[in-house]
């Protein structure tokens, strides 16, 4: 299914890591009160120091499979995140199984009605892990519950009573009993996951069918592109050739020219200008789709942002404009460093050309969150029309007081500024206020560095 799939896939098993991990944080609280509820609410007796700990064991190991997460996280894209993550889930509801049989050993057995939260995990299991990994977690939950009720029946584990619950004379360790309760829970987790994995299947199925069909639609883009750069390539060639010989002809190098003649001449090699400026565009917009993968390296952006800056500040001067920037920090990305550098230096350039003379412009990091830096390049130029906002990345579009103040835009460098950072799994936004000036705003993900 290729890059598309991988990377749906990827984003969907981490999004799963992450709720795990949250209503685990929960599922702590809740044993927690529970425990406290039970015991002097209820007035049932329980063990409360074995179950104290097992809560205290569920925070800790959450703790760590969160950091573990953050970890991950910052992998995702290589080939090794998805059989680290996935192999993370497995162990993570394993680690839950045994922790749910602890406490169902501490707090009555199998007389104890939360042996039935063992279908949640079943659910989770079938939603996360493959249809092996699934029954493979379902036959080590009925191993478990098979390990209290024989273990507690023979004498080898403490029963212990839910007293104040289930009367003495009822006390549910007898093996017929237990037998029951062993055949109804195994068949009913064995059931939970098979209906649970086939909807989970049809699911998948139907996914796959739209990743397929969303790859095609893909190919056909890279392919149209392909064939668009090469044609930009080849119009560029030839408008520096035409461009090229006008400037020989205004230069004299032919002999001199009457005035009128001149003018014209100026014209068209202006306009030759702007057309290699319109198809150069182009062309960095066809070769950024037209890859399926783009050379990475991690690279400090305090470090290119500042080296950006001190480029454009000859151009700022000339405008009378200041440029300030806000980065104390080193954060190292891992990026393509042409397509950054391109991306950086097109907003930078915009922001110059939309603010008058006396403006300001001001580029800033900081850490978004754990795995993403969020970049911003903000102005005091002339904004940008509330409604107009939407549109602005999109190919060609200029807003409407954008073409008044500058008539030789192309209207692709926010095309390309977005395809840019969507390559590099990130966002990009701006907000704007007409007349005050705006601020632009993508994200990029860190690398790990260790």
């Amino acid at each position: 299914m290729g890059r598309i799939k991988k990377i749906v896939l990827e984003r969907e098993l981490d999004e799963r890591l992450r709720w795990l991990i949250s209503i685990r944080w929960f599922a702590a609280t809740g044993v927690f009160f529970v425990i406290l509820g039970t015991r002097y609410l209820l007035k049932i007796h329980l063990e409360l120091l074995p179950l104290f700990a097992g809560t205290l064991a569920l925070l800790i190991y959450n703790t760590v499979f969160y950091y573990i997460n953050r970890r991950l996280i910052l992998r995702r894209g290589q080939d090794s995140w998805f059989p680290m993550a996935t192999r993370s889930a497995n162990l993570q509801i394993s680690i839950d199984l045994f922790l749910l049989a602890y406490f169902i050993h501490f707090a009555g057995g199998l007389e104890n009605p939360f042996i039935f939260y063992f279908i949640f995990h079943m659910v989770i299991a079938s939603m996360l892990l493959s249809n092996t990994a699934a029954y493979f977690q379902a036959s080590l939950a009925v191993l478990l519950l098979t390990g209290i009720g024989v273990l507690e029946c023979t004498g080898v584990l403490m029963h212990h009573h839910l007293e104040g619950f289930i009367p003495h004379t009822s006390c549910l360790v007898n093996p017929t009993y237990n037998i029951g309760v062993l055949i109804i829970a195994s068949s009913t987790l064995y059931i939970t996951v098979f209906l649970t994995t086939t909807i989970v299947n049809r699911l998948r199925k139907g996914e796959r069918s739209i990743l397929l069909a969303t790859e095609r639609l893909a190919q056909q883009d890279r392919t149209k592109s392909e064939y668009v750069k090469k044609v930009s390539h080849d119009i560029q060639s030839s408008l520096s050739t035409i461009q090229t010989c006008l400037q020989v002809v205004l230069d004299g190098t032919t002999g001199n020219i009457p005035d009128k003649s001149r003018e014209m001449i100026a014209r068209a090699e202006k306009r030759s200008e702007l057309l290699i400026k319109f198809v150069k565009d182009l062309l960095n917009l066809s070769s950024i789709r037209a890859r399926s993968k783009m050379d990475m390296q991690v690279i400090s952006l305090k470090n290119t942002l500042e080296r950006l800056v001190d480029q454009n500040l000859i151009l700022a001067r000339e405008k009378n404009q200041s440029i300030s920037m806000h980065i104390n920090q080193h954060h190292w990305v891992r990026v393509n460093t042409f397509a950054i550098e391109e991306l950086v230096m097109n907003l930078i350039a915009n922001a110059i050309r939309y603010t008058p003379p006396g403006g300001r412009i001001t580029v800033q990091t900081e850490s978004n969150n754990d795995s993403e830096v969020l970049v911003s390049v903000a102005d005091t130029g002339i904004g940008i029309p509330e409604k107009e906002l939407p549109n602005i990345f999109q190919d060609f579009y200029r807003a409407k007081n954008a073409r008044t103040t500058e008539k030789s835009g192309t209207g692709l460098g926010l095309s390309i500024a977005k395809q840019i950072v969507e390559s590099h799994h990130g966002r990009i936004w701006a907000e704007s206020r007409l007349g005050q000036g705006s601020t632009f705003y993508f994200t990029l993900p860190k690398a790990q560095t260790n």
